[in-house]
């Protein structure tokens, strides 16, 4: 979890991100998120504060019926990206970690 929350503070606008994410969601979410990082991705449950904390943190909108969304952050240029998942599936922001 430590090398996971140092990716994050390297860099201003993901460090903002990951704090208030922390702050709106249990700590069990990302502990659990982070042992089960596939490939590379760290996949963050998503819901819509995430949507308007991507907003916050790295200027992107992200609209309410979005299928897919794919960026990165201006300032580190990590990667993120979101796709509607299909119904009674459970969605995912995705963080290149």
């Amino acid at each position: 979890m430590s090398e996971l929350l140092t990716r994050f503070t390297s860099c201003g606008r993901c460090s903002l991100f990951l704090a208030a994410y922390r702050l709106s969601h249990d700590d069990d979410v990302l502990d659990t998120a982070s042992r089960e990082i596939d490939k590379g991705w760290l996949a963050l449950p998503w819901d819509q504060s995430v949507r308007k904390l991507i907003n916050k943190s790295y200027g992107c909108r992200i609209d309410v019926e979005s299928y897919h969304f794919e960026s990165c952050c201006p300032e580190c240029l990590g990667q993120f990206r979101y796709t509607k998942p299909e119904p009674d599936q459970p969605a995912y922001l995705l963080v290149k970690v």
